[in-house]
């Protein structure tokens, strides 16, 4: 038999099932000679009048169930990180090279590594390659968007190569004016482009 930490007080779930006759779930972690996540789950039973005779209180372990969670979520970051490398091609230039599915998540990572390459390397130049996109979601989009516009504010020219006829598309349908964004067709031409930068 376990007591939670919340057993005594106004916040026990045998108190609040009581009080309003509604089955209460929560996590909480237990301590003492063993460290434990547990999932409380508490229920009113009832007379045989239907009324209300008190609450009984079911504990879970789920400390394997956390850990292992916490392990997935780890190893999920890693691999969405290995997904965007940040490639330092000469001393000024960093190159992004993108292949497969953009989606918000993995958007949101390559504008948070982005930004700590461009912080590390005081880059000039930026290459953000969309060769290997076929296609990205509008939510990936502003993210793509937004991380050009953060190296900008850090000091960094973004050229973004190889931009495909639908990615293209979908920039369009959400009013992104591509005149605006520095563009080049190929990763090639992209080069070019920074070497000349760089020597300026």
């Amino acid at each position: 038999m376990f007591d939670t930490p919340e057993c005594g007080t106004k916040d026990c779930c045998i108190e609040q099932v009581v009080k309003h006759g509604q089955v209460v779930t929560g996590e909480t972690r237990l301590r003492g000679v063993k460290e434990m996540d547990v999932q409380i789950t508490c229920a009113p039973f009832k007379d045989s009048e239907g009324n209300i005779a008190g609450g009984v209180k079911y504990i879970t372990d789920i400390t394997d169930l956390k850990r292992l969670m916490e392990e997935e979520k780890k190893l999920s970051d890693a691999i969405v990180k290995l997904s965007t490398p940040i490639i330092q091609i000469w001393d000024d230039v960093l190159m992004l090279p993108l292949i497969g599915t953009i989606d918000a998540i993995r958007a949101e990572q390559i504008l948070e590594n982005l930004l700590e390459a461009i912080a590390s390397t005081d880059a000039e130049v930026v290459i953000i390659d969309l060769s290997g996109i076929p296609t990205v979601d509008t939510e990936a989009t502003h993210e793509l968007i937004k991380a050009a516009s953060a190296a900008r504010m850090l000091g960094s020219k973004v050229i973004f190569t190889g931009i495909s006829p639908d990615v293209a598309q979908t920039m369009a349908k959400l009013g992104i004016d591509l005149s605006t964004l520095e563009t080049r067709q190929t990763l090639c031409v992209g080069l070019q482009e920074a070497i000349n930068i760089i020597k300026k």
